[in-house]
């Protein structure tokens, strides 16, 4: 193909690095400098566009003048094997060299060939400007194919000049009316039997403006594949992919007029050649096989890896996810995280083991846009065995199916207060009457007791380091049998000490106990209590703590070796874990990537992290 209409196609040097992608030819459009931006100025070694700093230096130019000597920094003699003719080189009138040629034939098997070259190939280049032989080129099935117009302007120009492979013959319609340039003719041509094409190109000599493309089966029924308006090119290209017997060309607007002589200014349509380029794509509507590997078994649902997730097979309506952790516990907080969530599920617990028993305690019940991607359950709940029961899974790309990334069960763990440093009271130390230290070492007999000033107390604690907190309890302290208690008090929790980052966790107005207990389950350092209020009953109105408690949170339950998972279905079947798709059974089958359409696609198993789990395979040929 001509550079003019395509540009030029890049071979990078296979010496310049290590290893390439794929796409080992690029083809650079470089129509009217579309394809350079600002600033670059050629190709490098491996086909990359860049700018003037980073092109290679030419050291060698063959000017193929009159045999293959070499103009060089470095003189390298070169040797035409077979006897490949050199011809064409001249110098024009400027004193300036026009270059030769090297015609190579390959049935002859010539070539030409260096000797050694006295440098290192690493980014280097060879430019070839190339025509290819006929036997080459891309073909055009509608060469000298029959041709049929409604409108044809004396017998020179007659419809089978336009398919006749010979740029300077060509059809031209009649012409039209002076002055108006809408017109209409028609050029209809036959492929020679079914034929996929892929692409229609048009060289005018007096193009049309407006003019569609049509293809039939049965020359009754025709499809358009070509739309244009206000077109003024005199070669026109477009890809279009179909299968048809035939062609036909309908012109409705002239873009052009009869030159000077006969008829000169009336509107006409005149075509060089009309071609149908046939299809280059070799993998279109070919067979194909989807080959998929399963593997999303329950264990996945609570092995603490978020990569991993248990999966239902596709088709599967309905689910059920029992877990025991082995023995019974105090739990606290209950999270599922879903990589495909359901429409409907509700949450079941029991205190006897799954086997045993399936849950009957209802706890959560979600449904359609109450259930999200991740749903935790902050309410206490004593058991052993926790099921989620899924009654209507959800249309994932066309098909039901529900699949968990994990499950969490914490409960409370050990009290990390002891060992975490006051950092700030109010009032400061000329109040105190004992150390407030005392409230943080869980000894009931031992409590921090303090003489406000202005009726409030609080206390800052860092805990050392960011820790993931589940609870918080606070004991006001009992002397001599009387209780010195606050009735109004906030607690404040945060990563850092920037009071941005310091949350409202607790907040307690009335309150009358001994001892109060929220839960937080959250990662925090700092925590502040700031009472603004005590009883009126306390004695000398003092304020004692007692005791300040903080329990981190537990390992995930669940991911212990002493719990176990059971659900009822497991897209893990390894007597089919390798599938063959026939291009029926599934709604993204391998045969929607060879279709010709952008519409529908071919879906690997969801979520694939693994290398060779699933593959495409298409049949080129029988």
């Amino acid at each position: 193909r001509s550079f003019a209409r395509v540009g030029a196609v890049c071979a990078p040097n296979m010496y310049a690095k290590d290893a390439f992608p794929l796409q080992v030819l690029s083809r650079m459009a470089a129509i009217n400098d579309t394809v350079w931006a600002p600033g670059l100025e050629c190709l490098n070694a491996v086909c990359e566009v860049v700018p003037e700093s980073d092109c290679y230096i030419r050291w060698v130019v063959y000017p193929l003048n009159t045999n293959a000597d070499a103009e060089a920094k470095y003189p390298i003699p070169s040797t035409i094997v077979n006897g490949a003719p050199v011809t064409g080189g001249v110098v024009n009138l400027e004193g300036d060299i026009v270059y030769g040629a090297l015609t190579l034939s390959k049935d002859d098997h010539q070539y030409m060939v260096s000797d050694p070259l006295p440098f290192n190939l690493e980014n280097s280049t060879i430019e070839a400007w190339v025509r290819l032989g006929q036997k080459e080129t891309i073909t055009d099935i509608i060469k000298e194919a029959p041709a049929e117009s409604d409108s044809n302007w004396l017998e020179d120009y007659l419809p089978i000049f336009a398919t006749d492979g010979i740029m300077t013959t060509y059809w031209s319609s009649q012409v039209g009316t002076l002055g108006q340039m809408a017109h209409e003719a028609s050029l209809w041509v036959e492929l020679g039997g079914y034929q996929h094409g892929g692409g229609i190109s048009i060289y005018w000599k007096e193009p049309a403006s407006d003019f569609k493309v049509f293809v039939s089966s049965d020359n009754v029924t025709w499809e358009q594949i070509v739309d244009v308006i206000n077109n003024r090119e005199d070669y026109t290209y477009y890809e279009v992919f179909f299968g048809a017997k035939y062609v036909l060309c309908t012109m409705t607007r002239a873009a052009a007029t009869r030159g000077p002589g006969i008829e000169e200014n009336m509107p006409v349509f005149s075509v060089y050649e009309f071609e149908v380029l046939r299809d280059v794509n070799v993998a279109r509507l070919k067979d194909t096989r989807v080959f998929n590997y399963f593997n999303r078994n329950s264990a996945m649902a609570v092995d603490g890896d978020w990569e991993s997730y248990w999966s239902t097979p596709p088709h599967t309506t309905t689910a059920e996810i029992l877990v025991d952790m082995g023995q019974r516990h105090d739990v606290q907080v209950t999270r599922i995280s879903w990589r495909y969530k359901p429409y409907r599920v509700k949450v079941y617990v029991g205190t006897k083991p799954c086997e045993e028993e399936v849950p009957t305690t209802k706890i959560d019940d979600f449904f359609s846009s109450s259930v999200f991607t991740v749903m935790e359950n902050r309410e206490p709940w004593e058991g052993r065995c926790l099921a989620y029961i899924v009654e209507e899974t959800a249309q994932i790309y066309g098909e039901q199916l529900t699949a968990i990334r994990e499950i969490e069960v914490y409960k409370e763990d050990e009290n990390v207060m002891p060992g975490s440093t006051v950092m700030e009271t109010w009032p400061d130390n000329t109040r105190w009457i004992t150390a407030p230290e005392n409230c943080l070492d869980g000894n009931p007999e031992t409590y921090w007791l303090v003489q406000p000033t202005d009726g409030t107390v609080s206390i800052t604690i860092d805990l050392g380091e960011l820790v993931w907190v589940m609870s918080m309890s606070v004991r006001w302290g009992t002397i001599g049998g009387r209780e010195y208690k606050a009735s109004r008090y906030k607690t404040f929790m945060g990563p850092t000490l920037d009071p941005f980052d310091f949350e409202e966790k607790d907040a307690q107005q009335g309150q009358t106990k001994l001892q109060h207990e929220f839960q937080v389950f959250d990662k925090v350092r700092y925590i502040r209590l700031f009472v603004e209020q005590i009883l009126g009953s306390n004695p000398l109105g003092q304020l004692a703590i007692e005791d300040i408690k903080i329990w981190k949170v537990s390992d995930n339950l669940v991911n212990r070796s002493t719990a176990s998972i059971w659900t009822s279905s497991s897209w893990t079947n390894c007597s089919t874990c390798v599938e063959e798709v026939d291009g029926q059974f599934r709604p993204h089958d391998g045969s929607f990537a060879v279709d010709d359409n952008f519409e529908t696609w071919w879906g690997a198993p969801y979520g694939i992290v693994e290398a060779g789990v699933a593959y495409l395979e298409v049949i080129l040929a029988a």
